[in-house]
């Protein structure tokens, strides 16, 4: 609508007001929809719009067409803000005093424009106005002949390079992450530099990493000016010392300009993980196993660093020589590990008892451990350490006399050094030693077993009995194989077989004193020979004197064997084979009155002796001039006394 009548203030005036600015809002609405619709597209509006490049006061046409009209307090009629990005009016490009395509009553106008939005503007290398009638006097209007002022309006010329737009690409990265802040690098290139400038949008976008903790969210504008064919893109970058995966995000290009197209719009940012995975490992604990309830037994599950992240691994429990139920209880589960934490421990509840067994093992077995960490040592051996005693077995020594007939019964006792808490067994077997198993015995095999509190078994060997002399004879038990809570100490019984059919050995013994005569306080020295006369060998010879009173025992040896030096003397002559003799010195001290003195030797043995002992040998000893005492024989005292007699009859007469 042209300005006529704008400026009154009767109804017409608003009408034309309104058409104005509701001409100049359509134009505006139809811009905005079809850039919305399409920012690359470039739209150029040229025409006689009745209309300054400025408001007129009444109503800015050319301000709400291009999106930048005044505030309605500075016109009578205003409009609303409706189109953005705003448009350029290339009448503005000129220099002043080149701004006008009009002459009316001498005033130069700019009613004429060239209004484009900005995908357009870039393309735009010249704009210039044809003054063919408001630079030429207006007497030219009515002359035929004349071709300037031929129309009422200077002409606007728009040069536009509409080349082909460029093609946007941008590259990957992949970098190293980092243990603190730092940053990555995108480069953006066109495939060709333009004359204008080019432009396109981007934004970052999360791939397997994440905004905030991996990276910082970054958008913005990339500008090319003419002739740059590269740009970069800073993505802030938030390292850590956590060990991760690689992760990735997106910078994604958008929205270029209309003289640029977008080949390659997505690049891929790898921020590759530098941090070392921890390392896992499980120690081997053992731990007494305790006589009732439950003991704990700990594993110790350590990194080889403490964490920077959480690291977590399984562990599961396996049976060894230990059984889950019996032994200990059984567990899963799973360890973690926080920030800062390097030691962790798993425990396992161990089963007490009273029995003696060995040593038990279970097996702790780690697995799957988080994507931070790797398992260095995945088993962990737990013992089970026995803490019941071992019950210490013995046997004894048995000897008993063969018997003529029948079997004698040899009970050996097997015994433990104290009550066990569980049942201890222990295998036995006879072996001959001198005595032959089938004719002399019965050889035998077995186990003695011991239940809970029982010290003491017996093996029973049964020995035969027999008539026939001949020397005691040896078997033997031997304990082995005892049960695992169990040692021998005395693993070997000695069965004696002691013969009592007796063997003939003849003892004879002689006795002479070195003086017949003694006197009171000497001292005399008997010589006393036993010899076995045969014909078996005597054995266990002991010779017996038993001194009557007033006689002390000075000393006494015999060639073999030995003696006692109280009284009675035992002399122990031991072996004596037939024909063999030994001989005994006694000496004594004679401490009694005068008188006779019956002593008397004694030899005996082990074997039989035919006629009935060895006999005494009797010396009779008659002691003179005891204590200093002259003494006379019986003959002389009847002598003595038949003379005293004599002189004593004489006397009388």
């Amino acid at each position: 609508r042209s300005l006529n009548g704008v400026d009154t203030d009767d109804a017409s005036g608003q009408r034309i007001r309104a058409k104005r600015a509701a001409q100049a809002e359509y134009l505006a609405n139809l811009v905005q929809t079809r850039q919305t619709s399409d920012p690359t597209e470039r739209i150029v509006l040229v025409g006689d719009f009745n209309a300054f490049e400025f408001h007129d006061g009444y109503v800015d046409v050319i301000g709400t067409i291009k999106g930048t009209p005044v505030a309605a307090t500075e016109v009578v009629r205003g409009t609303s803000d409706l189109v953005n990005p705003d448009l350029t009016d290339l009448i503005d490009t000129l220099p002043a005093n080149a701004r006008y395509t009009y002459s009316f009553s001498g005033s130069a106008q700019s009613i004429d424009h060239a209004i484009v939005n900005a995908a357009a503007l870039p393309s735009v290398s010249r704009f210039a106005v044809a003054h063919v009638d408001a630079d030429f006097p207006d007497s030219f209007r009515s002359d035929p002949n004349r071709p300037e002022r031929i129309s009422d309006h200077d002409g606007t010329v728009t040069y536009f390079e509409l080349a082909a737009p460029s093609q946007i690409s941008i590259g990957d990265v992949s970098q190293a992450e980092g243990n603190s802040a730092n940053s990555m690098t995108f480069v953006v290139t066109l495939s060709a530099p333009q004359a204008g400038t080019v432009t396109v949008n981007y934004t970052t976008n999360d791939g397997t990493a994440t905004a905030g903790s991996d990276y910082t969210t970054t958008a913005g504008t990339v500008t090319f000016l003419p002739g740059d064919v590269s740009e970069n893109i800073v993505v802030p970058i938030l390292g850590d010392a956590v060990f991760e995966g690689n992760e990735t995000f997106t910078v994604t290009l958008s929205a270029p300009s209309a003289n640029a197209t977008i080949l390659d719009g997505s690049a891929t940012g790898t921020l590759q993980n530098d941090d070392a995975q921890r390392l896992i490992s499980v120690n081997d604990p053992s731990v007494a196993e305790g006589d009732a309830g439950t003991t704990p037994l700990t594993f110790n599950v350590t990194l080889d660093a403490p964490a920077t992240s959480t690291v977590t691994v399984d562990y599961a429990t396996s049976d060894g020589s230990a059984i889950a139920g019996s032994d200990y209880a059984s567990a899963t589960g799973t360890v973690t590990f926080n920030v800062g934490d390097a030691s962790e421990d798993v425990v396992i509840n161990v089963t007490g008892d009273t029995n003696f067994e060995p040593n038990e093992t279970l097996t702790l077995t780690l697995s799957n451990p988080s994507a931070n960490a790797l398992i260095s040592d995945p088993t962990g051996t737990g013992t089970i350490v026995n803490d019941e005693g071992v019950s210490v077995i013995s046997i004894n020594d048995v000897s008993l006399n063969e018997g003529n007939a029948g079997t004698t019964a040899f009970t050996f006792a097997v015994t433990l050094s104290a009550p066990p808490t569980s049942t201890v067994t222990v295998d036995y077997a006879t072996s001959n030693g001198s005595a032959s198993a089938g004719s002399d015995y019965t050889g035998a095999t077995g186990t003695v077993t011991f239940v809970a509190g029982d010290s003491s078994e017996n093996v029973t060997i049964n020995v035969s009995g027999d008539t026939t002399f001949e020397t005691n004879e040896t078997f033997v038990v031997t304990l082995s194989n005892p049960s695992i809570n169990a040692t021998i100490a005395d693993g070997s019984g000695t069965g004696t077989i002691v013969n009592d059919d007796g063997p003939l050995a003849d003892l004879s013994i002689t006795k002479t004193a070195s003086d017949p005569t003694p006197q009171t306080g000497d001292q005399i020295t008997y010589t006393i020979v036993v010899t076995n006369n045969g014909p078996d060998t005597a054995t266990a010879v002991t010779v017996t004197d038993d001194l009557p009173d007033g006689m002390d025992v000075v000393s006494a040896n015999s060639t073999i064997g030995s003696c006692t030096t109280a009284d009675p003397v035992v002399c122990t002559v031991g072996t004596l084979n037939n024909g063999q003799s030994a001989t005994i010195t006694l000496t004594v001290l004679l401490t009694g009155a005068p008188g006779q003195y019956v002593n008397t030797a004694v030899a005996d043995s082990a074997e039989t002796d035919p006629s009935g002992a060895a006999g005494p040998s009797t010396i009779i000893v008659a002691p003179a001039n005891i204590n200093g005492i002259p003494t006379l024989s019986e003959w002389a005292l009847i002598g003595l006394m038949t003379m005293l007699a004599a002189i004593a009859a004489l006397k009388l007469k």
